[in-house]
């Protein structure tokens, strides 16, 4: 968000952003929107969310701020779990992305470009049924503590 959001503060609070922590930036953020006139959309994974040192405070600043907010979450967890895969996002923890031949395919998010040669996820089945029941958790413990 940091990064993201320095074209909305001005010369004197950019050099200030880096030293910033999350609820101090999306505090700027809502104000400079406000300003505007325009809404904020802040989009997070649940799992970065809930691991972020600063998610208690978030949750207390978004209850406090009268920030409304959706969580909207694939209801096909394996779904889910076969496009992370086939992204690579797990760096293999759930399985890799293969190509039609079998062979490990390596271009991860990129494949999304090149349609023509489609990417399957090869799946190693103890761990993902593992990793579905902890996004299971996880969406649960995060919803309930937002």
């Amino acid at each position: 968000l940091l990064k993201n959001m320095v074209a909305y503060f001005s010369d004197k609070e950019k050099s200030r952003i880096e030293k910033l922590d999350m609820t101090m930036s999306l505090s700027m953020a809502l104000d400079a929107v406000a300003r505007e006139g325009e809404s904020l959309l802040f989009k997070t994974s649940s799992d970065l969310l809930r691991w972020d040192p600063s998610f208690e405070e978030m949750a207390s600043f978004f209850r406090d701020s009268g920030i409304k907010g959706a969580l909207v979450f694939r209801r096909n967890t394996l779904d889910w779990n076969v496009c992370r895969v086939r992204d690579c996002f797990d760096a293999g923890a759930r399985g890799y992305p293969v190509g039609e031949d079998g062979e490990r395919d390596e271009r991860c998010f990129n494949r999304r470009k090149d349609p023509s040669h489609p990417t399957w996820a090869l799946l190693k089945a103890a761990r993902i049924v593992e990793k579905m029941q902890r996004d299971t958790e996880i969406r649960a413990d995060t919803a309930k503590r937002l």
